[in-house]
């Protein structure tokens, strides 16, 4: 084939749009695609290009056949003998940014909640918030291929800290920016501080190049849907969307409990958001040195132990009839929850081909929203027929059957989180 060079701006759609391995499929080559170095018929003339022959070729021969980031003419031969050329492109640099795209449809999504004037309109924008949610797990993705590998635990768990410090300060901060400037003006700038994501990913963070030993994918390992069958992929997102039930069955009551707990006090609401913030707190904390002892220990043993112990909490959270009690204990779930995300993270990481983990980290947060809309439905159900009381227990108990599963399946087989 003849190469045509072309300058960098538009590569990335050319490539997207021209990629070499899906227009040859089905075709047949008027000439033959021959290796000049070993003298290799890599695509014979007159045979019609499958699945199988592209998938054969690796990512070193490709850069050796086509170079990078060039433009490729193949001659294609027509079912009635007639030929004409076909533009392809090669093999690019893949340091190209997707994650903007996430940015944008987020700070689009925060503007538009400061344009509603009527609750369906909200109910919309919302939904679109939902569909603009892809952030989180193209950061993992990301980071899980910068991280070095004896440092990812340690990595993902500093990731774990900031979301969860995040969660404490965001709505701590929209809250005196409400007071400050009005509601409205809080979307405004929620998505101001978005678009400036979308800047530093755009001139400052480069996605980083695939491994040089990355083998390619076939077509079926390329759907996103095969990694649903990966038997540790699965578990490990079932286990995520369960343990993302623990950590949203007390929402629906959380308030409600510690105004029983505190009694009469004229500031209930502050009291409420500070014993529920200690949980953050301690996760910020306490997220990088589980991910220290996973890199040691073992992810799985990590995982185990952080489940058992926050599980455990859990039961105990429930005793205490009396505020201070009560948050200390909130405290120590924080200490312990955290300990489970950046293991979980770790695994998948550990078990997913690099091409793949955007698409890996995508379903997982799909599973864990899951988790976050069943959890408070669940903790509505027991307050509201068995009690508030049992709502600790109820959290506690799936928690310790999650580190049993835990412990017999991966932790005392000797189960390795890198395979």
């Amino acid at each position: 084939p003849r190469r045509y060079d072309l300058a960098t701006v538009g590569r990335y759609k050319l490539t997207k749009k021209l990629g070499w391995r899906r227009r040859l499929l089905g075709k047949v080559l008027a000439n033959p695609v021959v290796d000049k170095e070993s003298g290799e018929i890599v695509f014979p003339k007159g045979e019609r290009i499958t699945a199988e022959m592209v998938d054969a070729v690796s990512a070193e021969r490709e850069m050796a056949l086509f170079g990078e980031g060039e433009i490729v003419a193949f001659d294609v031969q027509k079912a009635d003998g007639e030929i004409y050329r076909m533009l392809c492109a090669a093999t690019r640099d893949y340091q190209f940014r997707t994650i903007t795209r996430e940015d944008v449809m987020a700070a689009i999504s925060y503007l538009l909640g400061g344009l509603v004037t009527s609750p369906e309109q909200l109910i919309i924008v919302r939904l679109f918030q939902g569909f603009a949610s892809g952030l989180w797990p193209m950061d993992l993705a990301i980071m899980t291929l910068y991280a070095p590998q004896k440092k990812l635990g340690f990595s993902l768990g500093i990731m774990q800290g900031t979301l969860t410090a995040g969660g404490v300060v965001g709505p701590l901060l929209g809250g005196v920016l409400a007071e400050l400037f009005g509601m409205r003006t809080s979307f405004y700038i929620g998505g101001l501080a978005l678009f400036i994501n979308f800047l530093a990913f755009t001139f400052i963070i480069k996605e980083p190049p695939m491994p040089k030993e990355t083998a390619p994918l076939t077509a079926e390992e390329r759907s996103p849907m095969h990694l649903w069958h990966i038997p540790i992929l699965r578990t490990m997102m079932i286990v995520s969307t369960l343990a993302q039930v623990v950590l949203y069955i007390l929402m629906p009551v959380l308030t409600t409990y510690i105004k029983v707990l505190a009694g009469a006090m004229d500031n209930i609401v502050f009291v409420a958001g500070a014993v529920f913030s200690l949980g953050g707190i301690a996760g910020a904390i306490s997220a990088p040195l589980w991910g220290i002892y996973g890199t040691r220990r073992g992810y799985f043993s990590a995982m185990f132990l952080a489940m058992l112990c926050a599980g455990s909490m859990f039961i105990l959270q429930g005793i205490p009839d009396t505020l201070v009690p009560f948050a200390i204990m909130q405290f120590g779930v924080g200490l312990f929850l955290a300990g489970i995300q950046p293991s979980l993270n770790a695994v998948i990481a550990q078990h997913t081909p690099a091409q793949l983990k955007g698409s890996v980290f995508g379903l997982l947060f799909s599973a864990q929203q899951v988790g976050s809309a069943t959890g408070p439905l669940l903790g509505g159900v027991v307050a509201t027929y068995l009690g508030m009381h049992y709502l600790f227990p109820t959290s506690g108990t799936i928690l310790l059957i999650l580190a049993a599963f835990i412990r017999w399946r991966y932790v005392r087989k000797g189960h390795p989180a890198v395979e």
